[in-house]
């Protein structure tokens, strides 16, 4: 997986998020988080991942480009729309190679 460095993290979210990604890695039990993701394929926009889906040993990680980490599909949903409103305001059409045009690290370790 590789991260935005404008990661949005959502409030409940917020300072625990290395924490998601360990047991992540280790498979263990998650409470409720969701991984909002540039699309995996060309139709789509965004991909809402399950942390507890993610933390399956045999789900593909590699090539997961995460730009928003939230506590509810409800609150992933919702960024997803600001996020779309907003560029629709701006731009004639939704170009998220513009929008997300930032760096993006392998690690949460943005310092």
């Amino acid at each position: 997986m590789i991260f935005y460095e404008d990661l949005y993290l959502s409030d409940s979210i917020y300072g625990k998020e290395r924490k998601i990604l360990k047991k992540i890695e280790k498979g263990s039990f998650l409470v409720n988080a969701y991984f909002v993701c540039l699309a995996s394929n060309q139709v789509d926009l965004f991909d809402i991942i399950s942390a507890r889906e993610l933390a399956q040993k045999c789900y593909p990680k590699s090539n997961i480009s995460v730009v928003a980490i939230c506590e509810s599909w409800d609150e992933a949903v919702s960024y997803i729309s600001d996020v779309v409103t907003e560029a629709l305001t701006h731009m004639e059409q939704i170009d998220l190679k513009q929008i997300y045009s930032g760096r993006w690290e392998d690690s949460l370790d943005f310092s």
